[in-house]
């Protein structure tokens, strides 16, 4: 049956054990280790009689080895068991020092589980951090493709409004170019009213010096020129131009009619020019408002793609990927930890189960020897019944059972007396001060 070891502080009380840790061996083996530990501490050779009588009931499930070798951790020298007399002469002790080893042991486990339980605190906090990382990684992704939806849109918009912006440049162009040709016409035509009124004017108002026939000509050539251009013009002036032709006179009404007439086309030129204005300036306000369009266009894709890039970068930092290897090697730990708990766990327990069994021998075994014997006497000063006085403790003469040293003393080992028993360290004065 092989054991795991035995991490436990160094236990000085027969000078003999140094190590805090005993490597697990098999039975075989640590029968050997334990033969020879025996055989040197007691500086006897051969079995021990009393010792296998006390044990012997571990010989069956194959623990003496390892009950033995307990004696040895708890600091209980082998003179003590050389004889069933000093075993239970030494009852006490044997019983406090497996107590010791025992509350020890269930110290090493609980240290244990409380690493175990910061692995699995750390495992859980890793385990926190990766999944809230893939959270926000999540919610950066969502960000990251929702921005370049919004910029595909807004690359769309854009590219409708420059088509559109084109199309009403191209408007406002051809808008200005009628509307020249537009007021290049109705310039000529008023110059050609104008003269005729001021001709129609020269006739009406003539005097014997005036040439007559001049104005007659004139006027009907500016009439001419009118009426081609205003074929669905008022029919007073095709009747006043008619008289013209014939060299008569007209009479001064038919003349106040043709000004009136021609006046009129003069009003009306003006209400044309308005328009023509109205037109161009609706073209140009509507060219305005497209490029003002293109303009917030162009602002809102400039913002969606800082967006994007403000979106990718928290993206591409993300340490999920990080968190998710620390996490991993959390969990690697807490399982190797585990394992190592378990595997302590079922060594401590078999150690103090051991221990409840070797107490419970002792009180067995020596229930019917006094607790005292005696035989008490004859003990010199830093010896006891079971030998030498432990270190930490004291053993004045006659001493069948070691006295401890006073709290926050120590002593070596073989003292005689408690003045033997120093302060330690962060402490002063002598043990009786």
């Amino acid at each position: 049956m092989n054991y795991s070891p035995v991490c436990a502080p160094e236990m000085n009380m027969a000078g003999r054990r140094q190590k805090a840790c005993r490597f697990a061996l098999s039975a075989a083996t640590m029968a050997v280790v334990l033969v020879v530990l025996v055989l040197s501490s007691s500086g006897k050779s051969g079995p021990n009689p009393a010792l296998d009588e006390l044990l012997g009931s571990f010989a069956e499930d194959n623990e003496k080895p390892f009950a033995t070798s307990l004696f040895q951790d708890a600091g209980i020298e082998t003179t003590m068991l050389s004889a069933k007399g000093k075993v239970c002469g030494n009852r006490v002790y044997i019983l406090q020092k497996m107590k010791e080893l025992k509350d020890k042991l269930i110290g090493f486990k609980t240290d244990a589980l409380n690493k175990l339980n910061v692995r699995v605190q750390q495992e859980a906090a890793a385990k926190t951090a990766w999944l809230d990382e893939e959270g926000r990684y999540a919610v950066q992704k969502a960000a990251v493709e929702l921005a370049q939806t919004n910029i595909d849109k807004s690359l769309k918009t854009v590219a409708s409004l420059l088509d559109l912006v084109e199309l009403r440049k191209a408007r406002v162009s051809k808008v200005r170019a009628d509307n020249t040709e537009a007021l290049n016409e109705i310039d000529e035509e008023e110059a050609i009213i104008r003269e005729l009124l001021g001709y129609i004017g020269d006739l009406t108002t003539s005097t014997v010096d005036v040439d007559v026939t001049s104005l007659y000509q004139k006027i009907h050539k500016g009439m001419s020129k009118l009426l081609a251009r205003r074929p669905d013009a008022d029919p007073v002036l095709s009747s006043y131009m008619q008289s013209l032709r014939m060299q008569k006179l007209p009479s001064y009404q038919e003349s106040e009619d043709v000004k009136a007439v021609l006046k009129s086309i003069l009003d009306d030129y003006g209400t044309r020019r308005a328009a023509i204005a109205a037109t161009l300036a609706t073209a140009q306000s509507e060219l305005a408002k497209s490029q003002k369009d293109l303009e917030d266009a162009e602002a809102v894709l400039a913002n969606f793609r800082a967006k994007y890039d403000a979106a990718l970068n928290l993206l591409l930092n993300n340490k999920r990927l990080v968190l998710k290897a620390d996490y991993d090697q959390a969990k690697e730990t807490l399982n190797e930890s585990t394992s190592k708990y378990n595997a302590l766990k079922v060594s401590y327990d078999k150690q103090i189960a051991i221990i409840d069994r070797i107490v419970a021998r002792v009180i067995e075994y020596c229930k019917e020897v006094p607790a005292v014997p005696v035989d008490n006497i004859d003990l010199v000063a830093g010896t006891y019944g079971g030998g030498n006085c432990p270190v930490n403790y004291y053993c004045p003469a006659n001493s069948y059972f070691p006295t401890p040293c006073p709290a926050n003393t120590i002593s070596p080992k073989s003292s005689e007396d408690i003045y033997d028993c120093k302060a330690i360290r962060g402490y002063y004065g002598a043990a009786l001060t």
